[in-house]
């Protein structure tokens, strides 16, 4: 089992709880919703991980179209626009890290931004894929409820928070990647370089090794922000 880095820092700027009851009643649903949020900094921050990244090419996601909130990305980009912004680039490497994130939540059974037994998050996941996705920001996104929350239903939510609009209306964002399994995730980019890979010979995955500026191994990062959201509905 890895052993976390003494060097891994979690630095709470901003943990804060949001509740709005009552609010409006957007749905018969009166299902509470919680979730989380989190900055992470640059990927020189984080140590690949094998064995833990995806291996992913523009336009061959392999998810059928069902998991990827399509109708919720649509909603953020016409925001975007109608505040005269241009659209949030879909990238294909951001929501398989955040499949993969799902299905190691189911595997190891808790709920949360980072997995407390191995230490891997979302972030670590980029830096680990094949081709390895380097970006200067994220903002990871993750809700869930009594049912994992629809498009329009996370929309709704979403949009009354203020961290999620600072971070959608940031106008260094570039990508987003999402993913709707048992919980809800939205990923935010910012320079996320590939911004595409159309194919070839993949490069090969890069060395289990502390990045220039990073930490120590099994999964080091540097979380520099988390935010909790609580809304009832």
């Amino acid at each position: 089992m890895p052993t976390l880095s003494p060097r891994i820092r979690y630095l709470f700027v901003a943990l804060i709880a949001v509740t709005l009851l009552p609010a409006p009643r957007c749905s018969s649903n009166n299902d509470q919703v919680n979730g989380m949020a989190a900055r992470s900094g640059s990927s020189r921050n984080y140590t690949p991980v094998p064995g833990s990244g995806s291996t992913w090419a523009t336009g061959t996601l392999p998810l059928s179209a069902a998991p990827v909130p399509s109708e919720f990305i649509t909603q953020v980009n016409l925001y975007r626009a109608m505040r005269g912004m241009g659209p949030l680039v879909y990238h294909d490497g951001l929501s398989l890290g955040l499949q993969r994130h799902s299905d190691d939540m189911a595997q190891y059974g808790y709920f949360g931004l980072f997995n407390p037994t191995t230490g891997i998050d979302v972030p670590t996941r980029l830096v680990s894929s094949s081709p390895r996705i380097d970006f200067d920001d994220t903002v990871h996104f993750l809700l869930r409820g009594s049912v994992a929350p629809t498009d329009s239903r996370a929309w709704d939510i979403l949009v009354r928070d203020p961290f999620f609009l600072e971070a959608i209306l940031d106008p260094t964002a570039t990508h987003i990647g999402g993913y709707r399994g048992a919980h809800f995730q939205v990923l935010i980019g910012h320079n996320v370089v590939p911004s595409a890979f159309t194919g070839g010979p993949a490069p090969p995955p890069p060395p289990a090794t502390p990045p220039a500026g990073g930490g120590g191994g099994g999964g080091s990062r540097i979380i520099t922000g988390i935010r909790i959201i609580t809304i009832r509905i």
